[in-house]
């Protein structure tokens, strides 16, 4: 049993302990003075600290019958967010692939890509449409970017000259 933004929310704890070291390792860890673990009541719930949309979202990967969710945008970086926080390889790969389904911008696709430091290939389009369009970079653009990113797009441009 879980708390998030004041929600209790009770999910089946088998998906999270599979999935993650991180839940593994707190329901391992947490009992309460009654001897009751952790989580193991409403009274004394494991509090997230995550968005009430982030946890649905994981809830629903897990088990769609469970929570009924939109699988929008939204739901894969909600995915994203709590696979890398809660260490889940499996769920953020899964994220990552469905991910590109939808139409990303190339600055956004960048962000994820840095923010969750996957392979480089997972962003190619992107990389390689900021390295042939006509125009430079702007201080702007570079701003929303890894730095090493913008300054490898940079490097790229200038040996085509």
């Amino acid at each position: 049993i879980f708390q998030v933004e004041g929600h209790i929310v009770q999910l089946p704890v088998a998906p999270f302990i599979r999935h993650s070291s991180v839940f593994r390792d707190m329901f391992s860890l947490s009992t309460s003075a009654s001897g009751v673990p952790q989580g193991g009541s409403d009274d004394d719930p494991i509090i997230l600290q995550d968005s009430f949309r982030d946890i649905k979202a994981l809830a629903n990967y897990f088990n769609p019958k469970l929570v009924e969710v939109v699988r929008d945008k939204q739901y894969f970086f909600s995915l994203l967010r709590l696979s890398d926080k809660y260490d889940m390889k499996e769920v953020l790969n899964e994220a990552c692939m469905l991910l590109q389904t939808y139409k990303l911008g190339v600055f956004e696709m960048l962000q994820v890509l840095s923010r969750y430091q996957l392979p480089l290939e997972w962003a190619k389009v992107a990389f390689h449409q900021l390295v042939e369009r006509q125009e430079p970079l702007s201080v702007k653009e570079a701003a929303l970017i890894d730095p090493r990113w913008a300054a490898a797009i940079a490097i790229v441009r200038e040996k085509r000259l």
